[in-house]
């Protein structure tokens, strides 16, 4: 349901009850906003096989200006990294013009077997400008539900509705990556 959500609101400014139907159709782990699957690859591909698509995808598929990979252990044939994406929006209300560019940042982890993986997302925060036309801008680290709070009220709740979907709509995309590098078979170069 999530998806269909996400994907519906991305073309014009989602509602607060939109905002809301998203907000709690979040996956949610141990009260922590967590997206985990364990996924049936196709048979032929191998833990080995699985293991060197997730190192691939770490190396090509995560934009991080840091070290991406944070545990590697081939023997247990898993890896956890550090992702992040950009997002940026703007509203003109009232008087001022309202700023907020965000690093979302996330940690990946990926632990393969013959035939299946798993696939966890977590440790989701925003690190923030936030500012407007008169004021300057302040710097803020925010938790997802500190972004859904910033939607329910102020003058730039437009804005910050918009910003809320952004980030679960490419939470939902690196997922959908993962899963496109992850079904990569041997010698085809696809992702």
């Amino acid at each position: 349901m999530v998806p269909t959500i996400i994907y519906g609101q991305k073309q014009k400014d989602p509602s607060e009850d939109a905002v809301n139907a998203v907000y709690l159709a979040l996956p949610k782990v141990d009260s922590q906003f967590e997206w985990t699957e364990i996924v049936q690859a196709d048979s032929s591909l191998k833990k080995d096989d699985l293991y060197r698509n997730a190192k691939i995808f770490f190396a090509n598929g995560l934009k991080s200006p840091e070290d991406v990979i944070q545990y590697d252990d081939a023997g247990e044939r898993k890896v956890v990294g550090k992702g992040s994406f950009h997002l940026e929006d703007s509203q003109f209300s009232a008087l001022f013009f309202y700023t907020d560019t965000r690093e979302v940042n996330f940690t990946l982890e990926i632990y393969c077997i013959d035939g299946k993986y798993k696939y966890r997302i977590y440790n989701i925060n925003a690190v923030c400008r936030i500012g407007t036309s008169s004021s300057g801008s302040s710097k803020v680290t925010m938790t997802l539900d500190d972004a859904y709070n910033r939607c329910l009220k102020g003058v730039s709740k437009k804005m910050e509705r918009r910003l809320f979907i952004d980030m679960i709509y490419d939470i939902q995309y690196t997922v959908d990556d993962v899963k496109k590098a992850m079904a990569v078979k041997k010698g085809n170069d696809a992702f």
